[in-house]
Order: structure tokens, then C-alpha cells, then sequence
């Protein structure tokens, strides 16, 4: 009997442990489907934008256990039981990190281009078309992309089980869990995820034959070039270009439509579905929607961006001449000479890779600060930053990059004009990103608890009341004289430094209007 079944009959609440070992291992067909929805499991929308955001989780999750696990403020006992498998754990999260930057971060435009270019004359004697480069390109990012899935898959399978060791160990139990809770719990899905998107990759160019460097562990994919295809990640998920504005038009008509004649979050349920059902050909990013209710499938749940307005909001990004990574180096009212800003133009490409690792650094501070510093002792606290929606979490991470004087980029738009702004449809599709992996693995049970979601609901509004009375003791002291009237306009424009900007955003979010009524 295969020893992962009799030890789940022995001890059923092994059950979720095994899940994520036979993912990791490839199992797929050890699993039931019930885990995961088929359609989440199966979503290839992340795979849209750059690979490097796609799977950017599994760098961030690498570089977020190394360091727990790595801290010199562990307590003396941890250490010393730590100590047996640091060398191990170092080696699989360094292999981690850099297969990340050979085989997914060498995935851009510019390299992929040079690469094409280089290998254009073994395929097309004559040399290569645009079609047949496109084809020479998708070729390299499966092989890429394949070689990093597998490589990792052997780093994390040996990872998962350090971990799982340390779990047993009472000096290390504690911070193990959190680990595996915390950092480790969507990398199991998103690997299936990337099995699922590189099946389809194969199958759509035509099945080709996979071989393996038995030294590298490096992958060649050889297929035949097709000249009626299409060579594009796009085209291979089913966008049809010349037919986007008609269904982006028909998406903002049926969404239009729907709000004005009905009130209501069933109504805004049914606009949400429609685009749904039309997703693969209207080319739009969309935050995972876990719920199936009335109440949690509203707008607060919902977000989406417009590959095409992604795309132009990227381009911008490569262009720009400034990007605002660190304020003491580009002080707030900095200003650049036109002749200046053209020459450094085009140097945001070359931080891109930066700006998704502080966007993605900075929701990962958000959520820890929320649950642990905001309304820390939450029955389920993943479940109810689920419920704080993509709405409230974009909104905290805006005002924390304004605060911080962060995430600002400069650029040249056509007319010559200098332009400063936040990359909004970047940090929108960052987020989106960063939403899937963090919440892919909720059940829809725990979703759908609404006891669970009021009981989440209680502790706001008494922490709201808590608040309240303390901005109302603070205006006091700084204003003795001042009247009960005016004590609502105070109240608004002094939000932020009464509530803070992550508790004013959540406030807002669950108790409707709330602002509204200063």
C-alpha cells in the first residue's frame, strides 16, 4: 500500500500535508480535485504578463523563509536545533533564487530578442519573420519556464520536508507552522498552476518532444514550426486582437446596463459573472473570487485590468527616466532638464524587476501588520484579509508608497511632456498577482462562513468605537476650545493620523458611508 495513504488512514489530519507533498512531487493524479477548484487550479491568467511576475512567489517565498528561518533573533534552543539542517536549507533556497534570475528573469522581451536572434538561422535558413520569431520565442520561454518548474520542484519537495521535520521539533514547532502557513502554503498550487499553463503551451504548439540535459537538468523542446499559428501567450489562451474593443465595449455595456437598472450587490453578482463567462476574449486581469454569496461577491471583492491598459502602463515603465525606489536618492521635488530626461530615458527597465519586489514586499508588510499589529488574536486571519477585498489592500498600498515617498515613476510622453505618476495599472496587475497566490488556497467553506466573516465584522466595529474615542481625546487636547460642530470636519481631514491609513481603509470598507458622516 502506497505509505502516504496508510498514513493518512492512521491519522486523517495529515491529509493537507500530503496534498501539498503530492503537488510538489507532481502526484496530480494521487490528488482529489476537491482541493483546489478545477477552474482555479486551471486559471492561466497569471501567465498573461511577464513569467517573472507570474511565478515572482516563488523568489519572494525563498527570500521570506530564509529569513525567518536565518534570524539572528531566533532564541538560542531554536538555533541550536536549526543548526543540523542550515547547509541544506541555504543550498534549496539559494538554488531557488538562482534558478529564478537564470531561466525566469532571462524570459523579458530584450533578452528573449537577442536570443531569437542568435538561433534564427538554425531554424529559417532565409531568416526568420516576425511570425517565426514569435514562434522561436515561445519556444524559449516553455524550455525556460520547464526547466525552472523542475528544478524547483526537487528544491522545495527537499524544503517541505525540512520543514515538515522541524514541525516535530519543540523548539522549532512553532515557527515551522507559521512558516508553512504563512509563506510556504501557495507554492503547491501555484506548481500546478505552471504544470497546467506548460501542458498547454506544449500541446498548443504541437506536442513536441521534451529532452533533458542529464548534466544541467536543462530542457529542449523539439517541435515544427506551423505558419498558420500564432506564436503568442495570448493567442494561445484564446484572445482574438481584432475582436477586443468589441468585447471590452460589450463588457462596459453589459456592466453599465446592469448597474442602472438594478441596485444591490445580487445585481453587481450578475455583472461579475457576465465577465466571467467572457474573460478568456475580453483580455482582462482579474483578482481571484472565492465567494459564493450575495455579500461576498461584491465590488469590494473585485478588481480587474485591461491587458491593453496594463501593456501601455508597462511600456511607460521602461521608458520612464526616473523611478522612485528609494526617496534619499530622488528627493520629492527633484526636477530633471528635458535633454537630461532623454538621454537616462529608458532606464525603468532595468528596475523593474526591483519595483515588483517592493510592490509585492510591501503587500506582504500589509498583511502581516494588519493581522498581527491591526486586529491581532483573528479567529482565521487570512480568511479575513480575504475579506478586506483587493479594493481596500490597493488603496493601503497607495497611501503607504505616497507615504513613504515610494513607487513614483517619470517619463516622456509623446508630446515631449514630463510626466510623473504612480504606475497604477502595474501595481493594480502586482497586486492581482500577489491576491491569487496568497489566497488560492482557501476553501470556499471558509469564504462563504458568514459567521465567520461577522464575527471578523464585531471586532472592527468595536475597535472602530475604541478608535473613535481616542481621535475625540486627541482633537480635545489640541483643541480646548473647540465645538461639538466642528468636531465631524476635524474628525475627516485628521483620519489618517487618528486611525492610521491600513485601519482607515478596512474601517471604510466594512462599515459603509462611515467618513461620509463626520
Amino acid at each position: 500500500m502506497d505509505e502516504d495513504l496508510v498514513k493518512l488512514l492512521s491519522n486523517p489530519f495529515e491529509e493537507e500535508k500530503l496534498q501539498s507533498r503530492a503537488l510538489l512531487s507532481g502526484r496530480a493524479a494521487d490528488l482529489e480535485e476537491g482541493t483546489e477548484s478545477h477552474d482555479s487550479l486551471r486559471d492561466m491568467r497569471m501567465f498573461r504578463g511577464q513569467p517573472e511576475t507570474a511565478l515572482y512567489a516563488h523568489r519572494s517565498a525563498a527570500d521570506t523563509a530564509m529569513d525567518r528561518l536565518f534570524s539572528p533573533g531566533l532564541s538560542p534552543a531554536a538555533q541550536q536545533a536549526l543548526s543540523p539542517y542550515r547547509a541544506r536549507l541555504g543550498g534549496h533556497f539559494s538554488s531557488i533564487l538562482k534558478n529564478f534570475k537564470v531561466y525566469v528573469e532571462t524570459c523579458s522581451e530584450d533578452i528573449l530578442q537577442k536570443e531569437v536572434k542568435r538561433l534564427e538561422r538554425r531554424y529559417f535558413d532565409q531568416g526568420a519573420n516576425e511570425k517565426q520569431l514569435n514562434f522561436l520565442k515561445l519556444k524559449r520561454i516553455y524550455e525556460k519556464l520547464k526547466t525552472f518548474q523542475e528544478l524547483c520542484r526537487t528544491d522545495w519537495r527537499e524544503i517541505f520536508k525540512i520543514i515538515d521535520t522541524l514541525t516535530v521539533i519543540e523548539d522549532t514547532r512553532t515557527m515551522a507552522r507559521s512558516i508553512e502557513k504563512d509563506i510556504l502554503r501557495g507554492i503547491p498550487v501555484l506548481m500546478r498552476r505552471t504544470d497546467h499553463f506548460l501542458e498547454s503551451m506544449n500541446t498548443y504548439m504541437g506536442g513536441g518532444e521534451e529532452n533533458r540535459d542529464p548534466v544541467t537538468g536543462t530542457y529542449r523542446l523539439t517541435v515544427v514550426w506551423k505558419p498558420e499559428l500564432l506564436y503568442t501567450i495570448g493567442h494561445m489562451m484564446g484572445d482574438e486582437v481584432e475582436t477586443v474593443e468589441e468585447v471590452e465595449e460589450t463588457t462596459t455595456a453589459v456592466s453599465e446596463s446592469q448597474e442602472e437598472s438594478f441596485s444591490g450587490s445580487i445585481a453587481r453578482n450578475i455583472v461579475i459573472d457576465t465577465r466571467e463567462k467572457i474573460l478568456n476574449k475580453s483580455s482582462l486581469f482579474s483578482a481571484l473570487l472565492l465567494g459564493s454569496r450575495d455579500w461576498n461577491r461584491t465590488p469590494a471583492y473585485s478588481m480587474e485590468v485591461p491587458v491593453r491598459h496594463y501593456e501601455e502602463c508597462l511600456e511607460n515603465f521602461k521608458q520612464s527616466f526616473i523611478v522612485h525606489l528609494e526617496p534619499s536618492i530622488v528627493p520629492a521635488n527633484a526636477t530633471t532638464s528635458q535633454v537630461a530626461a532623454r538621454l537616462r530615458s529608458g532606464s525603468g527597465e532595468s528596475v523593474l524587476t526591483d519595483y515588483v519586489k517592493l510592490t509585492f514586499d510591501f503587500l506582504e508588510e500589509i498583511a502581516q501588520d494588519i493581522i498581527k499589529t491591526d486586529f491581532p488574536g483573528l479567529d482565521k486571519p487570512t480568511v479575513f484579509l480575504y475579506h478586506c477585498g483587493p479594493i481596500a489592500f490597493y488603496n493601503i498600498l497607495l497611501l503607504t508608497l505616497k507615504q513613504k515617498q515610494l513607487g513614483e515613476i517619470q517619463y516622456l510622453d509623446r508630446a515631449g511632456n514630463a510626466i510623473r505618476e504612480y504606475p497604477h495599472e502595474i501595481l493594480k496587475k502586482l497586486l492581482i498577482d500577489w491576491w491569487g497566490a496568497r489566497f488560492s488556497t482557501l476553501s470556499s467553506e471558509d469564504i462563504d462562513s458568514y459567521i465567520s466573516y461577522s464575527r471578523g465584522l464585531e471586532i472592527i466595529k468595536k475597535d472602530y468605537r475604541v478608535a473613535y474615542n481616542l481621535g475625540v481625546a486627541m482633537r480635545k487636547k489640541e483643541q480646548p476650545q473647540g465645538t461639538y460642530a466642528g468636531l465631524g470636519r476635524w474628525m475627516k481631514e485628521n483620519r489618517a493620523r487618528v486611525f492610521g491609513i491600513r485601519k482607515m481603509e478596512i474601517f471604510r470598507r466594512f462599515i459603509p458611508g462611515i467618513f461620509l458622516n463626520f
